[in-house]
């Protein structure tokens, strides 16, 4: 479905083409620079809601380890977690477009676009047991990441409007398939002291990585800026929609133990590959994943949603073919 969405679009956006291309821009002036080469970037502001659960899921689950060490230890009491878990809210795309002016009115583009981001963490929780056998427990949680990215090449139009000497306005639509990926890497080291001392040590690290195709649609406004006779700068605005389903990637887990604190060894791995979807969690918030155990519950499909608005500055030459 999305795909022939994509080819839906090219096909109406070069029937336009063809429709408008026999008029020349200026009558009489064959010197017209038809080409236009741009380069630009700026930033989206995005809120991929289902990799978003990952952060909240942590969240939560040290809040579940307070719980755990408060039932079975009465004296036990946990200091407030330092640091927090960071969420995906924004990106840097960047790209560049070739663009080809039939007329004063109308002008058609090719390019491609990228964007990414990458959240990082670090957050300890401390848990202090009283009592006949006083003892601490550290989680960290470092390294932790939660990252997405996004490519995309495209085919767009633009109808130009209020021609001015130095100013004028642009508005556009562009679209072309989404190539998009997201990743998830969280280190856990857990370290029980007692009288100052650790005498347990463990690691873990977990890595879950999603890949898939979607669709991407932009549309917005522009403001032209002359410089020169061939150069300009520019200014837009507008929204991006942009997803992608049916995430697949492989994952992997690894188990460390401390013979002492400073000799560790890998004592068990587990690799994996699968879909991605959002399977539900006992008493925690509802967790996004590709591992799969038997009888997983499964609430939902999992959507790559790095949708939203954007603004952009960029550079324009523009020559003669």
């Amino acid at each position: 479905m999305e795909k022939n969405k994509i080819i839906l679009i090219f096909l109406f956006l070069i029937f336009i083409s063809q429709s408008i291309s026999a008029q020349d821009p200026i009558p009489g002036k064959t010197s017209w620079k038809r080409l236009q080469v741009e380069i630009y970037g700026g930033q989206l502001f995005m809120d991929p809601t289902d990799l978003n659960l990952r952060p909240e899921y942590d969240k939560q689950y040290i809040l579940d380890r307070k719980e755990f060490y408060e039932y079975y230890y009465p004296s036990a009491h946990q200091e407030d977690p330092s640091g927090e878990f960071r969420k995906v809210k924004s990106a840097l795309p960047f790209g560049f477009r070739f663009k080809y002016i039939f007329n004063r009115i109308f002008s058609l583009s090719l390019g491609f676009k990228h964007f990414s981001k990458s959240r990082s963490s670090a957050v300890s929780a401390l848990y202090y047991a009283t009592g006949d056998r006083p003892h601490v427990l550290d989680y960290e949680f470092s390294p932790y990441a939660i990252s997405t990215s996004g490519s995309v090449p495209f085919l767009g139009v633009h109808f130009s409007f209020g021609k001015g000497r130095l100013l004028n306005f642009e508005l556009f639509l562009s679209g072309g398939p989404l190539f998009a990926e997201c990743k998830y890497q969280v280190g856990i080291a857990r370290f029980y002291s007692r009288n100052n001392s650790v005498y347990r040590a463990e690691e873990s690290s977990y890595e879950v990585k999603g890949n898939s195709t979607g669709i991407s649609l932009d549309t917005g406004i522009r403001i032209n800026m002359k410089i020169r006779h061939d150069f300009r700068v520019f200014c837009e605005g507008g929204y991006s929609y942009q997803k992608a389903k049916d995430l697949d990637g492989k994952g992997n887990l690894k188990y460390y133990v401390y013979q002492d604190p400073n000799n560790k060894f890998l004592s068990d791995e587990l690799t994996w590959e699968g879909y991605w979807g959002v399977k539900e969690v006992q008493e925690l918030a509802p967790l996004p994943s590709n591992e799969w155990k038997k009888d997983d519950p499964r609430v939902r499909e999992f959507l790559l949603d790095l949708s939203g608005m954007f603004i952009q500055i960029g550079v324009s030459y523009s020559f003669s073919l």
